[in-house]
């Protein structure tokens, strides 16, 4: 599994387009709940082949996102792009809106 800022990226998207763009994630983000992927972040590294164990072990603060995306080798500052995206979800930002946001901070012409 690698995780680079593209993938990502298209992990989110393509979470966006299943929940929809007006959903709004209540409360601080959970990777897990009931034995599945939860949160924004939850379900797209989830779809990228991140395990619900390792996603559990995020929940109970063993890794942070920046962390574990440094940890891929992804850059910090799209790391930061999308830790940020997860704050904006965390404080209840429509999905559509956190995925604007998120993909007018990417620096993505590389």
């Amino acid at each position: 599994m690698e995780i680079t800022t593209f993938s990502l990226l298209g992990a989110v998207i393509e979470v966006v387009q299943e929940r929809g763009e007006d959903f709004v994630y209540f409360g601080s983000c959970h990777y897990v709940i009931a034995s599945g992927p939860s949160c924004l972040f939850g379900r797209a590294l989830f779809k990228l082949g991140v395990s619900i164990d390792a996603l559990y072990e995020g929940d109970k603060g063993q890794w942070s996102l920046r962390e574990f995306l440094a940890n891929e080798g992804m850059h910090p500052l799209d790391a930061d792009a999308f830790v940020d995206a997860q704050y904006n979800q965390d404080h209840e930002m429509p999905y559509g809106e956190v995925l604007t946001k998120l993909v007018a901070k990417l620096n993505l012409s590389e």
